[in-house]
């Protein structure tokens, strides 16, 4: 009976320590799967989003590009998740406005609604964010910006993002996103131009690039 006991507690033993094993082997497995599947995710959603946009630029009335026929696409760096950051916001309490400057030489006016502090390649970035005061959505935030691409790889009159703001102290930047402002493709369009608050003193070598 001893000797069976022994075999059996053995048996057991070696079961369990194989079924640890396999679950730690599938876990991990799964583990490495989720992480793949997010940084994919991301850059499926980005290419995803330029896809649209080139369909929509090279075939939509709307769209700024002047000769549709000779439009393929927009020119982008590779999606990167190291300029996709979150930033601290300060949000202004009380209503401040700005008048910007835009590119056919007239203001338009937004609202100051936050300055934000992040970080990129290790460098201490801030910038205002504004609102559109003609538009409804307070979700909706707005970020033009010029960083030390631009003239070079980028537009020389720099870029735009547009914001989602969830009632909190923090927002998601993702530069990846940043998209040239109409004038870039047409003359004819009038651009809101970055504020001086909003110069990048680093090289955002991620979204569209010039035209």
């Amino acid at each position: 009976m001893v000797i069976i006991a022994l075999q059996m507690k053995e048996n057991f033993e070696k079961l369990f320590t194989a079924r640890f094993v396999s679950i730690l082997i599938v876990s991990s497995v799964v583990g490495i799967v989720l992480f793949s599947l997010y940084f994919q995710s991301h850059t499926q959603q980005v290419l995803r989003a330029r896809k649209e946009k080139d369909r929509y630029f090279g075939s939509a009335f709307l769209s700024p590009i002047p000769d549709k026929s000779e439009f393929v696409k927009l020119k982008y760096f590779a999606p990167n998740e190291a300029y996709k950051v979150i930033a601290k916001m300060e949000i202004f309490t009380d209503e401040q406005f700005v008048s910007m400057w835009s590119s056919d030489g007239k203001k338009v006016n937004y609202q100051k609604f936050a300055k934000i502090y992040f970080k990129i390649n290790n460098i201490e970035c801030t910038s205002l964010v504004f609102k559109n005061t003609e538009s409804k959505d307070s979700t909706q935030l707005f970020m033009p910006f010029r960083d030390l691409s631009n003239g070079k790889f980028t537009y020389q009159g720099g870029r735009y993002l547009d914001l989602v703001w969830e009632n909190n102290h923090e927002i998601v930047l993702d530069f990846n996103l940043a998209y040239n402002p109409y004038c870039a493709y047409n003359y004819k369009y009038s651009c809101p131009l970055a504020p001086k608050e909003n110069k990048l003193m680093v090289n955002i070598e991620a979204g569209e690039k010039i035209y």
